[in-house]
């Protein structure tokens, strides 16, 4: 279940979508809070898809994931792209940049990927990668491809 709240709204019933206009947000009944402008959502023929080409914040327990284009979610499958640049803040301090994030919480946990080039960095380290997958609920971070590290 989730809980929107939204400045305006346009509703087409015949085609069962939604544009909402202006500051959005999207509070899911488990940690989730979803900060956005301007959210197109379609229902029709059982999908439950949402969009918006605006930034974006995500923010779950211990972590905040800020997109510079916005994103597309599948709330059928769990499943969020966020688009473009993409920033995941830790609650320890650490930070990862990548883009085109995918955020999976299809099974219960919270995965996040992406297969673009990442950079991990935090007070004493500082990796740079191909590719990341990062497990949130044990906070497991896999880096792949070309891995590049400094340690101090």
């Amino acid at each position: 279940n989730s809980k929107i709240n939204a400045q305006e709204m346009e509703m087409d019933i015949d085609s069962n979508t939604m544009f909402l206009k202006g500051e959005v947000q999207i509070l899911q009944a488990s940690d989730v809070k979803i900060d956005t402008t301007n959210l197109f959502i379609s229902h029709s023929n059982g999908q439950k898809k949402y969009n918006s080409k605006s930034k974006t914040s995500y923010q779950s327990t211990g972590n905040r994931v800020n997109s510079e284009k916005g994103f597309d979610m599948d709330a059928n499958q769990n499943l969020m792209n966020l688009l473009g640049q993409v920033e995941i803040l830790n609650a320890s301090g650490s930070k990862i940049n990548t883009s085109n994030l995918i955020i999976d919480r299809s099974n219960g946990d919270e995965f996040f990927k992406s297969n673009e080039p990442s950079h991990f960095q935090s007070s004493n380290i500082d990796i740079k990668s191909k590719q990341m997958h990062y497990d949130a609920t044990p906070k497991k971070l896999e880096l792949t491809g070309k891995v590049f590290a400094i340690y101090e």
